[in-house]
C-alpha cells in the first residue's frame, strides 16, 4: 500500500501501530516477513487476529499473508511472530491495531436519531388521537344537549296546550254544574282523563331525557377508554 495523504498509511507500516478502515474496507490482507535472511526458507510464522481468532495460525515462508473478509465493525489487534530453524518464537512479536468503523446506519447517533423520531411520531399520533376523541365527545355532548333542549321545548308546549284545554273544560263544568249535573260529570271525567294523559306523556318524555343522560355518560366512559 502506498504512503500518502489519501492513503490509509501516513507512514511506513514498520512504524505504524494502528490503522482505521471504513465498513467498506472490511476485506483486507496483512503481509509480513522476518528480517532473518539466513536460510530464510526455513523460517516459520504464526499469527492471529485478537477479537476474532482464538488460536495461532502457523504458516511457512511461502504463505506470509493473512487475509480477512467481511469483518464486523470492531477494534482488532493483529499479532505475528516468527521463528527460525531453532524453533524459538520471537516474543512478543509485532502488533497492529485495526479498527473497522461501523456504517452510518449502524452508528449510535443514527440509532438515537431514529429512536427520537419514533418517539416524536408516537407522541404526535397520541395527541391527534386525543384531539379526535375530544372532538367526537364534544359533538356527542352538543347533540345530546340539542336533543334535551328539543324535548324540553316540546314538553313545555304539550303541557301548556294540555293544561289550557283542561282549564277551559273546568270552566265549562263550572257553568253547567248546577243546571246539568250529568253533563258536568261527563265533562269532568273527560278532563281528568286528559290531565292524566298529559301527565303520562310528560313522564315519558322525562324518562327519555334521563335515558339520554345515561347514554351521554356511557359515551364518555367509552371515549375515556
Amino acid at each position: 500500500m502506498k504512503i500518502g495523504p489519501e492513503s490509509l498509511l501516513k507512514k511506513s507500516i514498520t512504524y505504524t501501530n494502528d490503522v482505521t478502515l471504513s465498513h467498506e474496507q472490511n476485506v483486507f490482507s496483512v503481509a509480513f516477513s522476518a528480517l532473518s535472511y539466513f536460510d530464510s526458507g526455513t523460517n516459520r510464522y504464526r499469527y492471529r487476529l485478537e477479537g476474532l481468532d482464538h488460536q495461532w495460525t502457523e504458516v511457512n515462508s511461502d504463505l506470509r499473508r493473512a487475509t480477512y473478509t467481511t469483518l464486523p465493525a470492531a477494534t482488532y489487534t493483529f499479532r505475528v511472530q516468527g521463528t527460525t530453524s531453532s524453533g524459538v518464537w520471537s516474543e512478543p512479536g509485532a502488533a497492529l491495531t485495526i479498527t473497522i468503523l461501523a456504517p452510518w446506519w449502524a452508528a449510535l447517533w443514527f440509532r438515537l436519531g431514529i429512536g427520537t423520531l419514533i418517539l416524536v411520531l408516537l407522541g404526535t399520533f397520541h395527541q391527534l388521537r386525543l384531539r379526535q376523541l375530544a372532538h367526537q365527545f364534544n359533538m356527542r355532548i352538543e347533540a345530546r344537549i340539542g336533543e334535551r333542549t328539543r324535548i324540553a321545548r316540546d314538553l313545555h308546549d304539550t303541557m301548556l296546550q294540555s293544561f289550557q284545554g283542561v282549564l277551559l273544560k273546568l270552566q265549562a263544568v263550572s257553568y253547567v254544574m248546577l243546571d246539568q249535573p250529568a253533563e258536568a260529570q261527563k265533562t269532568l271525567d273527560t278532563t281528568i282523563e286528559q290531565a292524566t294523559q298529559a301527565i303520562a306523556e310528560a313522564e315519558a318524555r322525562c324518562k327519555d331525557c334521563a335515558h339520554g343522560s345515561w347514554l351521554a355518560m356511557i359515551s364518555l366512559m367509552v371515549l375515556a377508554c
